[in-house]
């Protein structure tokens, strides 16, 4: 979505505590070529807003640098705290062709978002002679334009920028791990927040993003022969494992919403797939496979080699999942 301009292209993931990239070459996830990560101090992102711009580059700066990306076009997602998505429903009368300008049109008019001027797409779900139902994603203009010119300043173009979880669906997909036909449940969960999405037949039919209390100042980076780098928590137990219970909770809430108040009682979600890089990610997967009656499945237990047959870390699933957007 929200697609910009095309050269030879890179994707990057900037969140409230780290930077990262990937480069895949021909949309080819068995020919990973490039990836790596810079983890940010707390107090320079928070949900998605950049608190300190000037750091802010010095940091992309340096990876720039290190990656060798200068002059790179990339991909990348808009801040998930400021992602709005909502099903609307539109007149049958408009055509397929006239949706964006219908869009624009009725956007601030009949159509209310929480930005004064966003940026949107839109997936259309089905079309009946009530109307047509489509799934509409936006985000703030002005937010997407102080990242963009955070790309310019670091001499990076801007290619497209995408959703986090629509992403990781493709790289889901991509991986053969998903069945069209079923409803699956696609956490992603970070150290700053989570993220929850439902798909069924490769259409998005609810997302939800959600902070958590725990900031990056309770982990410290790692590296060790056997893990890498990674982030080891030094918090207090007691209170990151009390947020994933209550996000456990809230998984709960939604399997019943999803059956009964999205569809009807008609169908229910039969699969989750849990992403992310929260250092907690193993005791979340076994929590929720306890908690829940379906079965969940853990993006860490699917191994992936880049083109030296170097395992690629957990947390690189994102940037391969954008890395495998198509930009026309």
């Amino acid at each position: 979505m929200f697609k910009l301009r095309q050269k030879k292209i890179a994707s990057l993931i900037i969140k409230d505590h780290c930077i990262r990239y990937a480069i895949v070459a021909n949309d080819d996830i068995n020919k990973i070529k490039a990836y790596g990560e810079r983890y940010l101090p707390e107090g320079i992102i928070h949900s998605g807003k950049i608190l300190d711009f000037e750091t802010l580059a010095i940091f992309l700066k340096e990876c720039v640098d290190d990656w060798k990306l200068k002059k790179y076009a990339v991909m990348m997602t808009a801040p998930d705290a400021n992602v709005f998505f909502r099903k609307i429903t539109i007149p049958s009368t408009v055509e397929e062709d006239d949706i964006q300008s219908y869009l624009l049109f009725e956007i601030g008019n009949t159509i209310h978002l929480p930005f004064d001027e966003p940026l949107f797409d839109y997936h259309v779900l089905q079309k009946t002679a009530e109307g047509t139902e489509i799934f509409l994603f936006a985000t703030s203009q002005e937010t997407a334009q102080a990242y963009l010119d955070l790309l310019q300043q670091c001499q990076l173009e801007p290619a497209a920028i995408d959703i986090s979880t629509l992403s990781l669906y493709r790289l889901c997909h991509a991986l053969e791990l998903v069945d069209e036909t079923k409803h699956t449940l696609l956490l992603e969960f970070d150290v700053p927040a989570y993220n929850i999405a439902v798909f069924h037949e490769h259409v998005p039919h609810y997302m939800r993003h959600m902070l958590l209390n725990t900031g990056i100042s309770a982990f410290e980076v790692k590296d060790d022969y056997e893990e890498g780098r990674h982030l080891l928590f030094v918090g207090d137990e007691e209170v990151v494992f009390g947020e994933i219970d209550d996000a456990i909770v809230e998984i709960e809430r939604l399997l019943s919403f999803y059956k009964f108040s999205i569809q009807n009682g008609t169908a229910e979600i039969e699969k989750v797939i849990l992403a992310g890089d929260h250092p907690f990610l193993n005791e979340i997967e076994h929590k929720l496979a306890s908690e829940l009656s379906i079965p969940v499945f853990s993006l860490r237990n699917k191994k992936l080699y880049d083109e030296n047959g170097n395992e690629v870390a957990a947390q690189y699933m994102l940037p391969l999942g954008l890395a495998l957007k198509k930009v026309r």
